[in-house]
């Protein structure tokens, strides 16, 4: 009985990942597409100009809940750590293109950045073969 439930407790935590991220990918790309399209949030975040893409917020939301985890010791299987790291890993993915140093594409303004579809969409299908995995039992 314990080992099915620390099954279905890891299967779970994916599925949290794996829907936090895609909800993540959504509402950034929404908010992103309300900014540039129907001018309802300013455009620049920081005081001086310089636009904050969420690649930076996402990183942070990455650090603190590694830290907290490593170095705080906190449960790493509880809902709100997955919940935080999911989305962490969604504005980061969202903008992949800062990986790659490709800033033209992230300084066009447009609500869609066709450089991270694929991966995005990369990284959930790979989620769900882990899913799928944890599933049938051969991982």
């Amino acid at each position: 009985m314990v080992k099915n439930l620390s099954y279905n407790l890891s299967m779970i935590q994916l599925l949290i990942i794996f829907c936090t991220i895609a909800l993540t990918v959504i509402v950034a790309r929404l908010i992103s597409f309300m900014v540039l399209e129907w001018k309802v949030l300013p455009l620049n975040i920081l005081s001086n100009g310089k636009r904050s893409h969420h690649f930076v917020w996402g990183n942070i939301l990455i650090v603190v809940t590694s830290f907290s985890v490593i170095a705080l010791g906190i449960n790493p299987n509880n809902y709100f750590i997955l919940v935080l790291y999911g989305v962490g890993l969604g504005l980061v993915f969202d903008e992949f293109p800062h990986w790659v140093g490709n800033t033209k594409e992230l300084s066009r303004n447009v609500p869609i950045i066709p450089g991270a579809i694929p991966i995005v969409i990369t990284l959930e299908l790979f989620i769900l073969f882990l899913i799928i995995l944890k599933y049938f039992k051969i991982f």
